[in-house]
């Protein structure tokens, strides 16, 4: 370690040595090292070009103020439709009122005639009530 540090700092070294130096220093053993060099065409310069003149304005509120508006109304409208379509799609997927009342039945026998026949709802499907007379009683008995 101490040669290596010997070798950097040693003044006698040139430039094309002290990067041989440094590609046998990062390389392991037996490994070839990418060593990335920066070029210049002057030697030592480190001047950045000035962009400024390709730099946007600071801009006007007018404008700003706009794109602000449409930013927000833009949003406030996805919202809204966002609601819309979960709400429709809610809707369409609960159960409708007669489905609702699935087991809950009941039928008052006194608004129904003796013989004759009533059709109610139950779970989607038709049930057939029949105010039996005195006799139908007696014959089913028998």
């Amino acid at each position: 370690m101490a040669s290596l540090a010997a070798r950097l700092a040693s003044a006698s070294l040139n430039r094309t040595a002290r990067v041989a130096a440094a590609r046998n220093i990062l390389a392991p053993a037996g490994l070839a090292a990418q060593v990335r060099l920066n070029h210049s065409s002057a030697r030592d310069t480190t001047t950045i070009p000035d962009f400024s003149k390709y730099k946007n304005g600071s801009g006007d509120s007018t404008n700003r103020a706009f794109s602000y508006f449409m930013v927000g109304t833009t949003g406030a409208v996805s919202v809204i439709g966002a609601k819309t379509t979960v709400a429709d799609f809610l809707a369409n997927m609960s159960a409708s009122a007669d489905v609702l009342a699935l087991a809950k039945v009941e039928v008052d026998l006194s608004t129904i005639p003796e013989g004759r026949n009533v059709t109610i709802k139950w779970r989607g499907k038709p049930v057939f009530i029949r105010h039996r007379t005195a006799d139908e009683i007696e014959e089913a008995n028998s």
